[in-house]
């Protein structure tokens, strides 16, 4: 992987699966990005919010848009690593700006 990888949770997964208000802004910030990265569990949660969404035809989809998406292991270590990292302090609207995403 390059430098600059996009990790991507689920709710954005789901942004580029479904089209919702912010779907456009994201897939232009992630155009720069081709890279990308998101945690093993996204491959159930994906699939799971496609099917309670009702729309099951889209689980070809999902799997496809998680076949280009570099998956990270979670395991124990990991896991314990993450869960002692001190809290981040919310990024400044700026950011949101300077990314071209929208703040929530």
């Amino acid at each position: 992987m390059s430098a600059e990888v996009a990790y991507l949770d689920t709710s954005a997964a789901v942004k580029l699966l479904m089209t919702e208000r912010e779907s456009p802004a994201l897939r232009r910030w992630l155009r720069r990005r081709p890279e990308r990265a998101s945690a093993a569990l996204v491959r159930v949660e994906l699939v799971r919010v496609v099917r309670r969404a009702g729309v099951p035809r889209l689980i070809p989809d999902a799997r496809k848009l998680l076949a280009g998406i570099h998956l990270i292991r979670l395991d124990d270590v990991l896991l314990d690593r993450a869960a002692d990292l001190d809290p981040i302090e919310p990024q400044p609207a700026r950011f949101a700006q300077n990314a071209r995403i929208p703040r929530p």
